[in-house]
């Protein structure tokens, strides 16, 4: 006899060999013998993942009446934000199965296309806006025109004031490369450009 997970059989809820003596009425015994199988849930959707860009997850599930944390009810589902996801399934001998799997996401950047450094305390510094800080580079580099380099950080919270050793930079666009590193994900290198007003 195969039961699922969580229920009990003849007071049994382990998989194994069992015996039971039922006496007869005439004096003679009887032997009963059970093997008792446990079907335990299986994981179907993989291992918890860690999304290196910002594309969306496609969950695939073994069968197409798939109940997801969601609300839907299908065989596979987008996930397009960080979280905790489950799935229940029924398996061939009735039993439900529930799996969860972990998926994160790389922090999210915001990179601003222009920026005014006349100091009144509204937008006077251009700089990467992430979602998360645990990188292990960051650096940020804007060129002008030519080429030439007008700010250097290496610190995510220092940003550009719009000024090169001291003086105010002119009024036009300019080059950002930003490069940063995440544990589990490598180098990535942004390239843009990036207004100057007063």
């Amino acid at each position: 006899t195969s039961i699922c997970a969580g229920q009990v059989y003849m007071g049994q809820d382990q998989s194994g060999i069992y015996y039971d003596t039922l006496a007869g009425v005439f004096g003679c015994d009887t032997i009963v013998e059970l093997l008792l199988t446990v079907i335990f849930d299986e994981p179907f959707l993989g291992e918890d993942l860690f999304v290196c860009n910002d594309d969306p997850v496609i969950l695939e599930s073994p069968t197409q009446n798939t109940e997801w944390s969601t609300g839907e009810q299908s065989q596979s589902i987008l996930i397009a934000e960080p979280g905790n996801y489950w799935a229940t399934i029924e398996d061939i001998n009735g039993c439900s199965i529930v799996d969860t799997i972990k998926i994160e996401f790389e922090p999210a950047i915001f990179v601003p296309n222009a920026f005014s450094p006349n100091f009144d305390g509204t937008n006077d510094e251009f700089r990467a806006y992430f979602s998360d800080t645990s990188f292990e580079l960051y650096t940020l580099k804007v060129f002008d025109r030519w080429g030439g380099l007008k700010f250097y950080s290496n610190a995510q919270d220092v940003g550009w004031d719009g000024k090169y050793k001291e003086e105010l930079c002119p009024t036009g666009v300019y080059v950002y490369v930003i490069t940063y590193s995440l544990p589990r994900c490598g180098e990535t290198l942004l390239k843009g450009d990036v207004a100057l007003f007063r």
